[in-house]
């Protein structure tokens, strides 16, 4: 997926070669929002592996469906809009909720319904685009504990209100406590990566940008 061309590609292997299929280009079909393009802002993934993207500009969240003639792209939820949409996760706990990251510092619980509730709100600690930071500043990255069905704890990532500093967090589910466990500087105020990841060695991988 591209953020700024609104365009998504899938790719095979086929009898050993690579082949790259343009399957939606959003600038010439606007018919799923109405805007020029799809401001296409990350992938995320269900329980039982069903696979979504999102729209920053528009906090919405869309899906694939495999028909015959090809992959079709699909709403999904479309009563649901969530500001600055940057990140869509789950939580591997068997509940199948869906965890949408707002930039601004708050993070949404995607159940049965068509509203989502606040799984976390740290957006008076984070600076954002809503707080007069660059568009690149915010949280950042969300990761679960490989355990998180018994512990609750997970990890988030976020550009501090304070320094702008990039810091790496602790918490338990209903809970707002904060541990702080890292703390980088940064010397730019775009280009803040937080991308967090457990490998399958069992660490917390973080990406921290070039900046």
């Amino acid at each position: 997926g591209d953020f700024v061309m609104g365009k998504l590609w899938s790719l095979e292997i086929v009898d050993g070669n690579p082949v790259n299929e343009l399957i939606y280009d959003s600038k010439q079909d606007t018919t799923l929002t109405g805007n020029t393009r799809i401001s296409i802002s990350s992938f995320g993934e269900s329980e039982e592996g069903e696979l979504f993207f999102t729209d920053r500009s528009t906090g919405r969240i869309f899906t694939f469906n495999q028909t015959d003639s090809g992959v079709v792209v699909e709403s999904f939820k479309p009563d649901i809009s969530i500001p600055f949409l940057i990140g869509l996760y789950n939580a591997d706990d068997s509940s199948e909720r869906l965890f949408g990251i707002e930039q601004t510092g708050r993070i949404h619980e995607l159940g049965d319904s068509d509203q989502t509730e606040i799984f976390l709100d740290i957006s008076e600690r984070v600076k954002s685009p809503a707080t007069g930071g660059d568009w690149e500043q915010g949280l950042l990255g969300l990761a679960f504990h490989p355990d998180f069905g018994n512990n609750g704890i997970f990890f988030v990532t976020y550009t501090t209100y304070d320094n702008g500093a990039v810091r790496l967090s602790k918490f338990v589910e209903n809970s707002d406590d904060e541990k702080i466990l890292l703390e980088v500087d940064q010397p730019y105020r775009n280009h803040n990566g937080g991308h967090i990841e457990f490998g399958p060695d069992g660490y917390l991988y973080f990406g921290l940008g070039d900046g």
